[in-house]
């Protein structure tokens, strides 16, 4: 029996770091809320709206079996802020649009599809009592099948 070819499980480029490139190139989405695309969390004192933050909910490594890239899936949430409910939700449907049909290279990242698997609100309370307050926001899950 010849014998299994080698895994290596080396690091995968930033899923979200790639993606937050993406939406930052899009001239609609960079119209409906600048350069205000972060990653993990909204900064501190963060006041002028709308703006997006990413934060990967679950994924694999990038896995090679004999030097090919084994497809994985990466779940990312993209939390939508404005100043009013109505402005959030426009937010979170200019990037729904933008990534329902996405297949292609995105970065280092080969995106082989992109499946919208969930949507609500949530809300941000304030931060060490500072001057912000309950910020509401429109969330949408996506899940990434790349390699």
């Amino acid at each position: 029996m010849p014998p299994l070819p080698e895994l290596n499980t080396a690091p995968m480029a930033d899923l979200v770091q790639e993606l937050r490139t993406y939406l930052v190139s899009d001239g609609t989405v960079t119209a409906a809320v600048a350069l205000r695309i972060y990653q993990d969390r909204l900064p501190q004192g963060m006041n002028t709206m709308p703006a997006v933050v990413l934060d990967e909910i679950s994924g694999g490594d990038n896995q090679e079996i004999g030097g090919v890239s084994v497809i994985v899936t990466t779940r990312i949430r993209a939390r939508c802020y404005a100043d009013t409910p109505s402005g959030a939700a426009s937010v979170r449907q200019l990037i729904r649009v933008l990534m329902a049909p996405y297949r292609g290279a995105m970065g280092t990242v080969f995106i082989c599809d992109v499946e919208l698997s969930g949507k609500g609100n949530g809300i941000d309370p304030p931060i060490d009592g500072g001057d912000q307050t309950w910020r509401p926001y429109k969330w949408q899950d996506f899940l990434f099948t790349h390699r």
